[in-house]
């Protein structure tokens, strides 16, 4: 034992020493530990080996890992949030801050499943993260080792046309073609079988605004409200449309789609320089 070092503490706290006492008072030899061969550092199991000291022990059964440090780290945290004594929350958001820092590609939930975090709390760690390691790649290789895109909005309109197309085409022939996962189509399936509801309440309060009750931002509201309240009867206008026309009132509708999707993403990209070219007049009275 002599010859091990204290290698990747995942633990603010250090070692617990009840923990330590209760391991100690195990008869026979303890599991063994994991050591990182080039560096002879500990992985896991710095309670054992602090157990088998305080027993007065000189070697202590291993397993070798040779692996890089950085793969090293990953394995001590996954030992440490899967087995024996658990991390603490703060200790797991420690680590999934590093992973998040080191391995910028990966996606919250493979971070998460070795962390012992939930997925949007991985998310929100990222959100808090600053570099180019965690904001300026496209993809995320998730669980399976594949690459997701970020930006999923034109796989998912080339699902949605491959589904108008051929509604009986498989969750999973569809998710090959555009690369989405195959949740992910089912999720673009039900908005074609049964689309959101007309938002009532925030389409009032948008229409209530004093500053788009009146001028163009105004016509374009109520457009999009026409335009949603009709796709709620959308069923008999399918039903009705006589066959010489479909090819135009499909071309038609396929491209009002792909309008209000570019009006998406640019009102998300580009919120907040519009709302600075918005004049807002004051209310009569004021200054």
């Amino acid at each position: 034992m002599d010859s091990l070092v204290v290698g990747w503490r995942v633990r603010s706290a250090g070692v617990d020493v009840a923990h330590v006492r209760a391991l100690a008072e195990v008869a026979g030899s303890l599991p063994p530990i994991v050591v990182h061969r080039p560096t002879m550092s500990v992985v896991d199991g710095l309670h054992r080996l602090r157990a088998a000291q305080h027993r007065g022990d000189v070697e202590i059964d291993v397993v070798f890992f040779d692996g890089t440090p950085a793969e090293a780290f990953v394995l001590a945290v996954t030992a440490n949030t899967t087995h024996g004594l658990p991390l603490a929350l703060a200790d797991r958001k420690a680590a999934a801050a590093r992973l998040i820092a080191e391995h910028g590609t990966w996606s919250d939930r493979r971070i998460s499943t070795i962390a012992g975090l939930s997925h949007k709390t991985v998310g929100a760690l990222r959100k808090c993260a600053s570099g180019e390691s965690t904001h300026s790649h496209t993809h995320r290789v998730g669980q399976d080792g594949r690459q997701w895109p970020l930006d999923t909005s034109v796989s998912r309109l080339e699902a949605r046309r491959m589904l108008e197309d051929r509604p009986s085409a498989s969750l999973r022939e569809v998710a090959k073609a555009t690369g989405l996962s195959p949740s992910t189509v089912r999720e673009v399936r039900k908005r074609l079988e049964d689309p959101p509801p007309v938002p009532v309440d925030a389409m009032i309060a948008l229409l209530s605004d004093p500053v788009v009750r009146s001028g163009e931002i105004k016509r374009l509201l109520l457009l999009l409200d026409l335009h949603m309240r009709s796709m709620r009867r959308r069923q008999p206008m399918i039903e009705h449309t006589p066959r010489h026309l479909v090819e135009l009132v499909s071309s038609a509708a396929r491209e009002c789609a792909e309008v209000w999707d570019g009006v998406a993403e640019r009102l998300e990209r580009h919120g907040g320089d519009t709302d600075r070219r918005i004049p807002v007049r004051p209310a009569p009275g004021r200054a």
